[in-house]
């Protein structure tokens, strides 16, 4: 009787424990791993990775049965570009694959990642049937129509306008009926937009107003030039080599120039071999080699002015410290060498001081508009991972979007002193009144602006090397001075002609768009390589065969004299 009334009391305490504490159920049963690319690595203390944390801890607690782990692969350079890749290959994927603009069409066409908006539909349907997986991976019931279509307009309603066309959209190359419907294939996390950020004080050093930056490519050059008459000052930064297309897409875009556009038959081209474009690198041009006088009280005077021979000042030539290869820019700005320069304005990881820096919208162009990149760090699912761990990985990403965890976001941020540097928008949909009060309006006017006018980066086919190659004709502008000499007209047409080149190169070689006659000529000289190599092949092996059937005939009187030589 003693032994029946202990058995059922540790049954009741064990009960009552697992009520308690429901992660305990699945102490038992097979846990399921999620590797998510970006999750805190243990090492690191930033407040980014205190938010990262505590988004772990609160998930792990409404879904014991996962286990997230951070995915890390090590590569050379270019982490971001080449380990997800590697890693693939390998055999060990991330399940929550970070992807960006340049990337996203070679993951979508290589079918990489599943369609955000179906998952997200599993997760929100009242049926949970449509979570359940079968014993041979597959799916036991879908969605409807209608709850799909319900998570489209959710996920529409927070993700940016201007990144919406990126996310959702259909991939140009695969065939299949179900794949040539538009579908949101990442979910962004962090917006980023490139805006102008300059040293107010060199501004005050040159005799310029630290409230008013430049408005105008005019006026940028003009401050360049006055802060580069401060001994051993630049007035901005050109990193040539073979990233300088980035560093000038803020130029580019601001001129109406994009480096590859989608026509009306759906088919992605070159398109950045324009007069605006050439307008845009001669400007670039100007920065980094236009020679330039400074008089006695740092007036600036060019060689297009009536008096500058007259003037009796120092004569430098470029007001921007263009490196090949990168140099030690950030060094340079730490140090306060440089003047201005292009940054991204990013709310996650906060690398200004606003007591020394200012933020201001990207200088317009001739055209009046002024315009920045805007990208975002985001997310997608792995579509060759297990069902299970694909809804995992889902209901993880969704989780981390959830009002609950920006509020937490926020809150942590707002705790460690990092309140004033959030959007102003997000403080105030979060109750944080005081601070947003205290957030100079032209600082709000620069993220409504920017946000409102950013361009994405490039996105569509075989992209991701799209600013090696846009580089190679604005390097050679940059390493040609001597353009500034002639006439604007005569420089830009010889710019012009590399872009020309440039464009068809990118097409050709980069987005295979061959004209019928290329396409002939192509398949002229496969078929004579290809009949080059068989006649290789076939003359290496009869050479081979003649060789061993000599060699055989040889071992074969070997054989008979060895034969005698054991008789005798």
């Amino acid at each position: 009787m003693k032994r029946y009334i202990l058995s059922s009391l540790c049954v009741i305490l064990a009960l009552c424990f697992l009520i308690k504490h429901p992660s305990s159920i699945y102490a038992s049963e097979e846990k399921i791993t999620l590797r998510i690319d970006k999750l805190p690595l243990p090492g690191q203390t930033s407040v980014q990775s205190k938010i990262g944390r505590i988004i772990i801890k609160e998930f792990s607690k409404k879904y014991p049965q996962y286990i997230l782990k951070p995915f890390h692969f090590a590569t050379p350079s270019g982490g971001n570009d080449q380990g997800s890749l590697m890693a693939i290959a390998s055999g060990l994927p991330p399940h929550g694959i970070y992807v960006n603009f340049r990337q996203s069409s070679t993951y979508i066409d290589h079918k990489f990642l599943s369609p955000i908006e179906i998952l997200l539909a599993r997760v929100l349907s009242d049926n949970p049937a449509v979570r359940e997986v079968t014993v041979d991976n597959e799916w036991k019931e879908n969605p409807t129509k209608e709850e799909i279509k319900k998570a489209l307009l959710v996920l529409k309603s927070e993700i940016i306008s201007s990144v919406w066309p990126v996310t959702y959209r259909a991939s140009p190359t695969i065939t299949d009926e179900a794949s040539k419907q538009k579908h949101v294939w990442f979910l962004p996390f962090n917006s980023l937009v490139r805006t102008l950020i300059y040293r107010k004080d060199l501004f005050q050093h040159a005799g310029l107003d630290p409230q008013v930056p430049p408005k105008t490519w005019d006026e940028y050059i003009y401050y360049c030039r006055k802060i580069m008459a401060i001994k051993r000052c630049y007035g901005t930064v050109i990193n040539r080599g073979g990233s300088v297309s980035w560093g000038a897409y803020s130029f580019m875009v601001s001129n109406g120039v994009k480096y590859i556009d989608r026509g009306k038959d759906g088919m992605w081209r070159a398109s950045l071999n324009t007069n605006a474009a050439a307008e845009s690198i001669y400007f670039i041009l100007r920065l980094c080699s236009e020679k330039f006088k400074v008089g006695e009280n740092n007036e600036i005077y060019t060689r297009d002015m009536k008096d500058y021979k007259s003037i009796k000042g120092r004569e430098l030539t470029g007001c921007a410290y263009a490196p090949l290869g990168g140099g030690d820019t950030t060094r340079m700005w730490d140090m306060g060498q440089i003047g201005m320069k292009d940054t991204y304005l990013n709310f996650r990881n906060i690398k200004f001081d606003p007591s020394l820096t200012a933020v201001a919208p990207v200088p317009k162009s001739p055209t009046g508009k002024g315009a920045g990149e805007i990208n975002a760090a985001s997310m997608g699912v792995f579509a060759g991972s297990p069902k299970e761990v694909q809804l995992g990985v889902m209901r993880y990403l969704w989780f981390r979007n959830s009002r609950a965890m920006k509020k937490k976001f926020v809150d942590v941020m707002v705790n460690n002193g990092f309140g004033k540097f959030l959007n102003h928008k997000i403080l105030a949909d979060f109750g944080y009144d005081d601070i947003v009060k205290t957030i100079p309006e032209s600082l709000k006017k620069t993220v409504d602006y920017s946000f409102k006018n950013g361009v994405p980066e490039p996105y569509g086919k075989n992209t991701q090397q799209i600013y090696h190659k846009v580089s190679i004709p604005i390097n050679w502008a940059l390493n040609r001075p001597e353009l500034l000499e002639l006439p604007k007209e005569n420089a830009i047409a010889k710019i012009k002609a590399q872009l020309d080149i440039a464009a068809a190169r990118i097409d050709t070689f980069m987005l295979k768009q061959l004209t019928p006659k290329q396409q002939k000529k192509r398949d002229f000289w496969s078929k004579i390589m290809l009949l080059i190599l068989l006649g290789i092949f076939t003359a290496s092996f009869m050479w081979a065969w003649r060789h061993f059937k000599k060699q055989e005939k040889l071992m074969g009187l070997q054989e008979v004299r060895y034969s005698k030589f054991y008789k005798a």
